[in-house]
């Protein structure tokens, strides 16, 4: 079971299970039981802070009632923070949800994509220093 906390300060909890993976297919329209298409779903969701919005969304549907809040309130107490903190949380749990072999192989390559990541913004990062040591330099 993963939790989290909104900007507002409620406390919400998420368990990836069968009916959370059918409403993400019905209303997101993707399959994580697709394990072809997983890796790419998984890397949309640490990529774009509105898909994983509504996956998150998907995830906590039923605790809305509870928390007296509708679909807008809850988009609107998120932020890009949080949703990165989460982003992780949903990941992990729908990986949890996949039999041991799928797990293995969807974990090494999302290792793999965030060792590239990291790779790539540390090549722009040093290429951003040289230009700014030439500028200086230069002044």
């Amino acid at each position: 079971m993963q939790n989290f906390k909104d900007s507002s300060g409620k406390i919400w909890t998420f368990k990836i299970d069968v009916g959370v993976i059918r409403r993400i297919k019905n209303i997101c329209g993707v399959n994580f039981l697709d394990i072809d298409k997983s890796f790419e779903i998984l890397k949309h969701i640490k990529d774009d802070v509105v898909f994983c919005g509504d996956i998150l969304f998907c995830c906590v549907y039923d605790q809305l009632d509870k928390h007296n809040i509708s679909k807008d309130e809850f988009e609107k107490s998120l932020d890009g923070e949080i949703l990165n903190s989460v982003s992780d949380k949903i990941i992990d749990d729908i990986i949890s949800f996949f039999p041991m072999e799928s797990r293995t192989a969807l974990t090494q390559m999302l290792e793999a994509h965030s060792l590239l990541l990291t790779t790539k913004q540390s090549a722009a990062t040093m290429a951003i220093q040289k230009i700014l040591d030439y500028r200086l330099k230069s002044l």
